[in-house]
């Protein structure tokens, strides 16, 4: 792919429309799990929080497995299909496959059997969930060159997620409104999902198969082990590393909590569960060309440090929340989050690739799908480690299950646990990630600089164990 000062060359504009159509694929069908599962399992499989979580939490630590392993084997593949589109079919079999397992899952009295069932859908997911989404991280790094045109067709795929957002949040919460929030009404909604997220996942791989690719390298370490350490010796890398943890953690307590927060902390229905997403996604589509611009006037990570505290304040702003507010005020706090949201997702993707396009300066190897896969890895511990918060402070703090998938009276001290995992846990990570980042210097003058030094040769250049460039002995 061609170009210039970050724009997309016209005859492209086909694989940047498929990575948007597969972000809208994979954010729609992370949303439905993320926002509806938990609660589906408490309120209507009468399973108690802290079994909830931690059932969900130890298939995120399995699917955490799964993404390095997805990144590794799309580095040395060799299909007619080239290394990565293979995977993307895959996980567009499998994925309605899981969610209509999920939702419409069998009506067994057995406890055990039954969360045996949902441990298996939940994996199955996960494991198509990775398929898809760490070869087609790692593409985005092959396609394009400019520091630039990165962040524009991330921001494509941005708007895709947005997309997605709809669909997996707001389009459920909708159908559950209409058809009741019980277990039929579950079940109907996963098959209507399941059929929307395969139609997007397959449709985008025919477009995806004109993007420029790179073929596997001769010197690719064949070791698992060893592209760990290589990532793990980019000193960008590993900051961001650090960072996305932390940012995550908080995002995934609040993503799980929230449907327990409109329904118990808000005093409201579905409908409006469907409506907060619709807003977010406003804020979403409004600053995103607008973080584009600030990005390119004081560089990414300025920018990101903005966005950053922007989300932090106002995620905070729900501690204050309740019934007494009214949709206005709801909408537009909800709006401002998505506004500051779109700036961090879009920037620390983008920082991430310049950190994987660094390594590939740096040796003169193509390992994108090891690094893609490494931090994917992050994602699903770090959202694992939000679930256990999330299902533990409910637990400990007396958070009552059921069968009927209505509200159930719940205690104070159980609605006060939803509202810190919902505004102060949220809150506090962005925060502490603004400190984590002082250590990350990569900008674009480094890059050009190292470029225009040389390319350099795989056995001339390597990582030392601060993740700088550093001349072979000899």
């Amino acid at each position: 792919m061609k170009q210039a000062g970050g724009q997309l060359a016209g005859t492209q504009r086909s694989v940047v429309l498929g990575f948007a159509i597969g972000g809208a694929a994979m954010m729609a069908a992370n949303q439905v799990i993320a926002v509806l599962v938990l609660r589906f399992l408490t309120d209507n499989l009468a399973i108690s929080a802290g079994i909830a979580a931690t059932l969900f939490a130890l298939v995120k630590i399995y699917d955490g497995f799964v993404d390095p392993l997805a990144g590794y084997a799309s580095d040395r593949a060799r299909t007619r299909w080239g290394r990565r589109v293979p995977f993307l079919f895959a996980a567009g079999l499998l994925m309605p496959l899981s969610i209509v397992g999920i939702f419409a899952a069998p009506a067994w009295d057995s406890q055990p059997l039954l969360l045996l069932w949902i441990g298996v859908m939940l994996a199955l997911h996960g494991t198509a969930f990775s398929l898809y989404t760490v070869p087609s991280t790692a593409m985005i790094v092959e396609v394009s060159d400019d520091y630039h045109a990165r962040s524009s067709i991330l921001a494509w795929k941005t708007y895709g997620s947005f997309a997605g957002q709809i669909l997996g949040s707001s389009v459920p919460s909708w159908l559950l409104e209409s058809w009741g929030a019980g277990r039929a009404g579950h079940a109907a909604m996963g098959w209507v999902l399941a059929g929307l997220i395969g139609a997007l996942a397959l449709g985008s791989i025919p477009l995806l198969l004109r993007a420029r690719a790179t073929n596997a390298e001769a010197n690719h370490p064949g070791r698992f082990t060893d592209q760990l350490r290589i990532a793990w010796a980019n000193q960008p890398f590993r900051i961001m590393v650090f960072v996305h943890i932390v940012f995550m953690v908080g995002v995934a307590t609040a993503s799980v909590s929230n449907a327990y927060f409109t329904r118990y902390v808000l005093a409201r229905s579905d409908a409006w569960l469907g409506l907060f997403y619709v807003f977010l996604t406003a804020g979403n589509i409004l600053a995103l060309p607008a973080w584009l611009r600030i990005s390119r006037r004081f560089d990414k990570k300025n920018a990101y440090i903005a966005a950053l505290a922007v989300y932090g304040l106002a995620v905070l702003s729900w501690a204050l929340a309740g019934p007494h507010e009214s949709l206005i005020v709801l909408g537009l706090r909800t709006t401002v989050i998505g506004a500051a949201m779109s700036g961090v997702v879009l920037l620390a993707a983008s920082m991430l690739t310049d950190a994987v396009r660094y390594d590939f300066i740096c040796s003169g190897q193509r390992r994108e799908g090891a690094f893609s896969g490494f931090m994917s890895f992050v994602d699903k511990i770090s959202n694992a480690g939000g679930l256990m918060i999330m299902g533990a402070t409910l637990s400990a703090m007396g958070y009552a299950a059921s069968s009927t998938g209505a509200a159930q009276a719940q205690s104070t001290s159980a609605v006060f646990a939803i509202r810190i995992c919902f505004a102060i846990i949220p809150a506090l990570a962005p925060l502490l990630s603004i400190f984590l980042l002082r250590g990350y210097t990569l900008t674009e003058p480094d890059l050009v600089e190292t470029v225009a030094e040389a390319p350099l040769a795989a056995q001339d250049v390597g990582l030392d164990s601060e993740g700088t460039a550093t001349a072979a002995a000899g």
